[in-house]
């Protein structure tokens, strides 16, 4: 197994079963060829991984990529910036239940004009397994962690979308539809439970991901696609254009059951979890052994204080000799200016005795020469 299958297959069993579902339905349209897909809402995503290379992929979210995707459009798919007919299939996994309820109609349509043919759109929809399901879990997250887990609060205000109303609109406009079901309610519960706790709690890293790696690698013998699920992924096409056949076929297993693997799975569950004091044992003394760092580090920070501290005392100290050197200068200056002043009015009174001096002299010699 190449490095990059085992990753996937190490992915959370959410993020796996829909992506890989999602690619088998490529495949059966595609038919050996290659399509321009436009990947919606699919930032930091990771379908990319499972698509085959021949596959040209290109994605539009509304937020930056943090990882530098190639082919990102920054946009809003409520007015995409696209021709008509600009892709051969558009993808939509997880985002149309976080659209505002008013948009997703307008959204969808938007999706349908710049497909030359095929939509995938993926997602929870509404019922009332769904809204247990999801209360349940967010309870859950919140008496574990004293927070509401961010996209189930989201989905319980916002409410999530209801196929009744998407299959009515895709009806009166002409459009056929297919729909594939994954993630048993049951197993959803179960495991994001599961993720929910690992997240509090931090079981072992490889433990956890043998859970999604066995999960992963049997999904359909696990029950995955067995309704009511979690998930449904719509293909959606122009009249006649569907390989319902082939579509049918994919799903031909979709009832499989294998008790001795699910058996397996709530072993590799338990296992997990019952590895979690000893984790504890082995976290609490790498957060010791942190600690001891962080003590050496506030020791030497503590040193550099001090130091820092002795040379501001010296500036200080040198500051206040500067100023005192500053202050006998202004007092020396003062003192020159006060003689300086003084001198001046010596000489103003000089020229006024000149000046007097003068009139006396050109008196008399007036009084001579009369």
């Amino acid at each position: 197994m190449s490095q990059n299958e085992n990753d996937i297959l190490s992915l959370p069993f959410d993020l796996y079963t829909r992506n890989k579902l999602i690619n088998n339905l490529v495949d059966i349209l595609r038919a050996g060829g290659g399509f321009e897909i436009l990947d919606v809402g699919g930032r930091n995503g990771d379908l990319i991984k499972f698509l085959h290379k021949r596959n040209k992929l290109y994605i539009i979210d509304i937020r930056r990529s943090e990882q530098q995707e190639k082919n990102y459009i920054v946009g809003n798919i409520k007015k995409a910036p696209f021709e008509d007919d600009s892709f051969d299939v558009v993808i939509s996994s997880d985002l149309y239940e976080h659209i505002n309820p008013s948009d997703r109609i307008i959204s969808l349509s938007e999706m349908l004009r710049i497909s030359k043919n095929y939509i995938i759109l993926g997602g929870p929809f509404y019922s009332e397994e769904n809204e247990e399901a999801e209360n349940r879990a967010n309870n859950f997250f919140l008496e574990i962690t004293e927070r509401q887990h961010p996209w189930l609060e989201e989905h319980i205000k916002t409410n999530l979308p209801k196929k009744d109303e998407l299959e009515r609109y895709l009806i009166e406009e002409g459009y056929d539809f297919f729909v594939v079901t994954t993630n048993n309610i049951l197993n959803w519960y179960l495991l994001q439970c599961f993720i929910f706790y690992s997240y509090k709690y931090a079981p072992p890293a490889d433990k956890i991901k043998a859970v999604y790696r066995f999960y992963n690698e049997n999904f359909i013998e696990l029950g995955d696609l067995i309704e009511p699920t979690y998930r449904r992924i719509y293909i959606i096409g122009k009249k006649g254009s569907l390989p319902i056949n082939k579509l049918q076929a994919m799903i031909n297993f979709s009832t499989r059951f294998d008790i001795i693997k699910y058996q397996k799975l709530v072993s590799l569950l338990f296992d997990c979890l019952r590895a979690i004091p000893e984790s504890k044992d082995t976290h609490i003394k790498n957060l010791e052994y942190q600690i001891s760092k962080i003590g050496f580090k506030m020791e030497s920070l503590d040193q550099a204080v001090s130091e820092r501290d002795e040379r501001i005392t010296a500036i200080g100290e040198e500051l206040q000799k500067e100023k005192e050197r500053a202050e006998a200068l202004a007092t020396t200056i003062s003192n020159r200016d006060g003689k300086i002043a003084a001198i001046k009015e010596e000489l103003r009174r000089e020229r006024e005795r000149a000046e007097d001096l003068a009139i006396k002299i050109s008196e008399q010699n007036e009084r001579v020469q009369g």
